[in-house]
This record gives structure tokens, sequence and C-alpha cells, in this order.
């Protein structure tokens, strides 16, 4: 896997996966996914705040340019920052990676900001592979059984 053409790698904060990508890819800049991110932040704040704090904190990528995004960031912070200082903390310091989306064409934006694309495509799988799967195991199970229940009664 050389990458010579791999510009970004989006993860959600997994530690050996962050790892891997390090050691395969030292060169390409790291996209942390922010619908990820978002989800930790809300577990820090208290249920009344969350659908207050969590959407101005979508502002932050929703902007045109980073410059604007880390002003719209630094606002979020002066506000919310009191309140929730384990909040401001877990975007903090994984700010730059977050905003590391900003390297990429305006058009690919949404689609590498976040995990989902590549989610979705693991949860299709997953869903037409589980009946196959299923079947495969209950196909087993009678035979074994079928084999079985004639030594047992014997």
């Amino acid at each position: 896997m050389i990458g010579d053409v791999l510009g970004l790698v989006t993860t959600d904060g997994n530690a050996g996966l962050e790892n891997a990508v390090e050691s395969i890819y030292p060169h390409v800049k790291r996209q942390r996914c922010w619908a990820h991110k978002l989800r930790n932040v809300s577990n820090y704040l208290k249920r009344r705040d969350q659908d207050k704090c969590i959407k101005e904190a979508r502002a932050i990528y929703s902007d045109e340019n980073r410059k604007e995004a880390v002003k719209i960031y630094n606002e979020w912070v002066k506000k919310w920052r009191t309140a929730y200082p384990k909040a401001i903390k877990c975007i903090e310091k994984d700010l730059e990676e977050l905003l590391n989306f900003y390297c990429c064409p305006q058009e690919i934006r949404v689609k590498v900001r976040t995990t989902n694309v590549i989610e979705r495509a693991f949860r299709e799988v997953r869903r037409r592979t589980t009946p196959i799967i299923l079947l495969f195991h209950y196909s087993v199970q009678s035979i074994v059984l079928d084999y079985i229940k004639p030594a047992i009664s014997a």
C-alpha cells in the first residue's frame, strides 16, 4: 500500500487504527470524524444543553474556509468553556485533525469530514452477508444434530 496520491485518512479516533495509519502512511494527514467527536462531546453536556451546544459546534465545520471555522470555534469555546470545560477539551485536543478536511476540494469536504461513507458501506456488507452466515450456521447445526441425535439415542 503505497498511498502516493492519498491526501487524507478519516478515522473515528480508535487508537489502534490511528497507530496503523501512522505506521503505513506517516506522510498522510488524518481527519478525525466530526460525528464521533460530537457524540463524545455530548457525553460531557447536561441533557438540557446538548441540542444547543452541539448545533453550535456543528457550525464550526459548516463554514467554507478554515479561518472562519477557527473563529466560530473560538466563539463556541468562549460561550461554553465555563459550563463544560471537558466538552471544550474534547474538541480542543483534536482540533487540528478535525479541521484537516479543509485541505480537500470543496465538493468532497462533506464526505471526508466523517466516517459515515465507509460506515454505511460496512453496514450494507453486514446486511447482505449476515443472512448467508446464519443460513450456513443453521445448516451445519442441523447436520450435526442429525448425526449426533441417533448416537445419543442408542
